[in-house]
């Protein structure tokens, strides 16, 4: 006996097996690597961590620049013009710049705005998307305390 087979899938299949492909190719889309910054290309990521020491709060303030900023604070950190920050352009940018930032942030102790001189500074220049470098920076500051017992500490940026 002969049956025929029919023209087209029934609707129950098709719909199961497109189900089934999106849920495949959910999971082998997601096996990509993950981004630097992963707010996208035309963010200045921030991060601020403070330690508590004796007599001392050590602030370490780290600026990750994606690439559009990057491309943008070029025009600041390349003052040969030949559109290349060399490693001794990006040290005097980080240098330079590294009074301006605790004037953008506030650390206190029981209520009373620290002064936040600074102690360190790194930057370096990474590969980017598209062949556009990015800028990461790390500043660190440190701030006397003399208050004694339990104290308040509080970091707003």
């Amino acid at each position: 006996m002969n049956v025929p087979l029919p023209r087209r899938m029934p609707f129950p299949v098709v719909a199961v097996t497109v189900a089934l492909l999106a849920v495949a190719g959910l999971f082998l889309g997601a096996t990509g690597h993950a981004l630097a910054h992963p707010l996208g290309n035309f963010t200045i990521n921030r991060y601020a961590r403070v330690e508590v020491y004796k007599d001392t709060l050590r602030l370490h303030y780290i600026l990750d620049y994606a690439e559009i900023p990057t491309f943008q604070l070029q025009t600041e950190i390349d003052t040969n013009l030949d559109d290349q920050m060399s490693q001794a352009e990006l040290d005097a940018y980080a240098l330079k710049s590294r009074t301006t930032f605790p004037a953008k942030f506030d650390l206190s102790v029981n209520g009373q705005k620290l002064a936040v001189p600074p102690v360190a500074q790194t930057i370096q220049q990474l590969p980017g998307q598209g062949g556009i470098p990015i800028v990461r920076v790390v500043y660190v500051y440190d701030a006397p305390v003399s208050a004694q017992g339990n104290v308040t500490v509080t970091f707003s940026d």
